[in-house]
Parts: structure tokens; sequence; C-alpha cells
């Protein structure tokens, strides 16, 4: 038997929660690309999420889509500049 492992794959839970696990495809990416633009203006904050069509990857054996974005340290520029104006004034 084979040991248990010490971590729960994101894979597995993706699946489970009925959501697709190929995030590098063209459908798992505009995925994603919705999901970060919908929570960040749920925020207030408008973000520049792009799909960009990545080359040919032998380890995927397939071509792939790359998801980019504008965030900064995962932060809207908006709220960045917010956050270090706040701790200049303390």
């Amino acid at each position: 038997m084979a040991p248990a492992l010490a971590f729960q794959s994101q894979i597995g839970v993706l699946s489970q929660a009925g959501e697709g696990a190929d995030w590098t495809c063209a459908t798992g990416a505009a995925a994603i690309k919705s999901k970060i633009e919908a929570y960040w203006r749920d925020r207030g904050y408008e973000v520049q999420v792009m799909l960009v069509d990545g080359p040919f990857s032998p380890a995927l054996r397939a071509s792939r889509v790359d998801v980019r974005s504008e965030l900064i340290n995962g932060l809207p520029r908006a709220a960045l500049k917010r956050t270090l104006v706040i701790a200049a004034s303390d």
C-alpha cells in the first residue's frame, strides 16, 4: 500500500469542487482571468488581466495560455499606492 501524502493536491480540490483542473488551456485561463477581475472589482479596483498564447511545452505536451496581469505582489497598483501612503503617514 502506498503511503498517504501529507498534503492535498490543489488539482484534486478543484476537480472535487466541480471546476476544471486544466488552467493552462484557453477555457481554464479565461476562467481564472474572470475570477481575478471579479475579485478585485468586488473590492473597488479595476485590474487588467491578459491572456497570452504561450509556446508549445514538451512537459505539458501541448501549447498553453498564460494569464498575465498588472498586479504587483498580488495587489492592484492603486491599492499598493494607498498602502504606501498610509504607511508613510504613520
